[in-house]
């Protein structure tokens, strides 16, 4: 977006919230943060701006870089939706356990950034969860984990080119990284510890596996999860 332009976008902004002030100081400002961006995606974002704000406030060069991505990558999905579509798939994990053939196919079905957070062996593992511990402490360790991936994702879509390069030399100068292509790990959601089925436990010795976890005498392992219909 060039200077000319940004004056435009701000004098439309000045028009709508009148306390706003289209000084040289914000003409420069709004231009540097811009200036990689193409002027009709800046005016239909300041347009949305002016169309949903309800609290007469102008907006700040961070709403409308968000409008900005809406436009671009979509409305993301929300922890909550995204925590259903990991329960959803829960039920076709538990086919095939010895292969893991229905928690992998269960798993490719999920979004990307979901796919970072839970494994097709985890999909297996909490299929045999009580409802009670899958529906509290599961449920918020990956809200948490999905809103920390969210974030991650967004910073690296809204940033411009500029100010990433400038970030990536200023990590690597200060050794933040071991070497340039060395990225951090995302934050893995905690292993939850659960019990095999009997049924698991005596296909797995069969095949030569002998670490049979130990279980109490008339202990039972949970059962699997009803399937849709059924009560338990």
């Amino acid at each position: 977006m060039t200077d000319i332009e940004t004056k435009l976008i701000l004098a439309r902004i000045e028009a709508n919230w009148t306390p706003f002030k289209n000084s040289e100081a914000a003409v420069t400002l709004w231009a540097d943060r811009f200036k990689s961006d193409p002027y009709p995606l800046v005016l239909e974002a300041v347009n949305i701006l002016i169309d949903t704000d309800l609290g007469g406030f102008r907006p700040t060069i961070g709403q409308v870089k968000a409008a900005m991505h809406d436009i671009v990558y979509g409305e993301p999905i929300s922890e909550t939706e995204a925590w259903q579509l990991v329960k959803g798939s829960l039920h076709e994990a538990q086919s095939e356990p010895e292969t893991l053939g229905g928690a992998r196919s269960a798993w490719k079905k999920l979004p990307e950034d979901i796919q970072k957070l839970v494994s097709p062996r985890q999909l297996l593992e909490w299929n045999w969860l009580e409802n009670s511990q899958l529906d509290t402490v599961i449920e918020s360790n990956f809200m948490r984990s999905y809103r920390d991936v969210r974030a991650r994702k967004y910073r690296k879509e809204t940033i411009s080119k500029q100010s990433a390069k400038n970030i990536e030399a200023i990590r690597e100068k200060l050794g933040l990284y071991q070497d340039a292509d060395a990225k951090p790990e995302l934050p893995q959601p905690k292993k939850i510890a659960y019990e095999k089925p009997e049924w698991m436990i005596r296909r797995e010795e069969e095949a030569g596996k002998v670490n049979r976890p130990n279980i109490t005498p008339g202990q039972r392992p949970f059962p699997p999860r009803p399937t849709l219909g059924e009560k338990k």
